[in-house]
C-alpha cells in the first residue's frame, strides 16, 4: 500500500451531506504542501478518467465540471490567478486554435 492509498481528496463541503451508514469518516485538513500537491494531482487523474468513461452528454458535463473544480484547486494551490489562465487560453486559442475541428497530425501519410 502506498502512502496515498486510502486517502481521497474530497470537495470542501462534501461531508456536510455525504455519509456512509456504518462507517466513521476520518476527515482532516491537509497541512503539508507536498501531500496536498500530490492529492490534487491524483484527484485530477481520477476525474479525467471519469470524463473518459462518461457515456452521455450529462455525464460528460458533470465530469468536466469536476475536472474544472480540481484545476481551480491546483491553480489556487500554486497561486495562479484564473484570469491569467483565461488570458493564456485566449491567446493560445487565437494563435493556434483549439481542438474543435478534429485535426490530426498523421506522420504515416
Amino acid at each position: 500500500m502506498t502512502f496515498f492509498e486510502g486517502k481521497r481528496l474530497v470537495r470542501d463541503k462534501a461531508l456536510d451531506t455525504w455519509r456512509v451508514e456504518g462507517k466513521e469518516h476520518q476527515v482532516r485538513p491537509v497541512h503539508d504542501r507536498h501531500e496536498l500537491d500530490k492529492l490534487l494531482r491524483v484527484k485530477l487523474q481520477e476525474e479525467v478518467e471519469e470524463v473518459l468513461c462518461a457515456s452521455n452528454k450529462q455525464e460528460i458535463a458533470e465530469e468536466i465540471a469536476d475536472v474544472m473544480a480540481v484545476l481551480a484547486g491546483i491553480a489556487d494551490f500554486n497561486n495562479v490567478d484564473t484570469d491569467e489562465i483565461e488570458d493564456i487560453y485566449d491567446r493560445k486559442l487565437a494563435n493556434s486554435g483549439g481542438f474543435f475541428s478534429g485535426m490530426v497530425w498523421d506522420t504515416n501519410i
